[in-house]
């Protein structure tokens, strides 16, 4: 074991001790890997701060300015349900409590997935349009009075259903400003008492696109909470606007197993 660890003397004189080390000439090959890295990071840099330029002009006016000085935090369902609650606790009943609690719901018909909208030209189904139901391209939305099947309590009144249909629209312009891939909305209306659930209001981003261009408040102008008795200038807006969207809805099971939610606008119905 000594031996192996003793110097061969033979080797030491035959093997002549290596010239001292100079620096050697670096040449720009050797920096090609660091350039490669630098410029990577850069594009990474870059890229980032183009999707926050994009991100900080899709919140923004047409003028530059703040689209709202609310919205959401997060994107997605659980952002969808942020547009519900905070849109929700600005609306006020003839008792000063909520008017509807909002929820991100329905995506299925007793356990069945519906998949499809269809809407309806008229009275003999002919020139139907069809629309994607499933999330994030559609988002459902039921405004619900706690009330037996969603009913809200108190009398109704055409006041009152004003107010519910501004909600819905708020919730809608929230949503196709703040929620990416949101192409329409289907909110169902809650029912007079004793009645289903079977008026909905559809929209698309489309249909809209001039709101989303202007900042929220000249749109829905007043800070809230709203109530039954409060007096708002949009009012006849409000109704020219959402009068051709409000419709009846109805379910059918299509060959796919799947469900076709049918979209009947009010003045065909029987």
């Amino acid at each position: 074991m000594a031996d192996d660890l003793t110097p061969n003397d033979s080797a030491a004189v035959a093997e002549p001790l290596p010239a001292p080390r100079g620096r050697r000439p670096v040449y720009a090959k050797a920096y090609e890997g660091r350039f490669s890295v630098a410029y990577l990071s850069l594009a990474v840099v870059v890229a980032g701060a183009i999707i926050a330029f994009a991100v900080l002009l899709k919140t923004r006016d047409a003028n530059g300015t703040r689209w709202s000085t609310w919205k959401p935090t997060a994107g997605g369902l659980d952002g969808s349900r942020q547009i519900a609650d905070h849109v929700g606790g600005r609306y006020r009943g003839a008792a000063g409590t909520q008017l509807t609690t909002n929820l991100v719901a329905p995506f299925t018909i007793q356990s069945t997935e519906i998949s499809r909208i269809a809407v309806r030209n008229d009275t003999r189904g002919q020139d139907n349009v069809f629309y994607s139901y499933n999330f994030p391209a559609n988002v459902p939305y039921t405004l619900c009075g706690l009330q037996s099947r969603c009913s809200i309590a108190g009398k109704a009144s055409r006041p009152r259903g004003r107010l519910v249909r501004r909600q819905a629209f708020e919730i809608a312009l929230y949503t196709f400003k703040y929620i990416h891939g949101a192409d329409s909305v289907i909110e169902y209306l809650p029912p007079a008492a004793g009645y289903q659930l079977t008026n909905v209001l559809f929209l698309r981003k489309t249909e809209v696109e001039d709101q989303l261009k202007r900042a929220f408040v000249t749109t829905l102008p007043g800070d809230g909470p709203f109530a039954i008795s409060t007096k708002l200038p949009d009012d006849p807006a409000i109704d020219q606007m959402l009068q051709e969207h409000v419709f009846r809805v109805d379910y059918t099971q299509i060959p796919d197993g799947s469900v076709l939610a049918v979209l009947t606008p009010r003045e065909i119905q029987s």
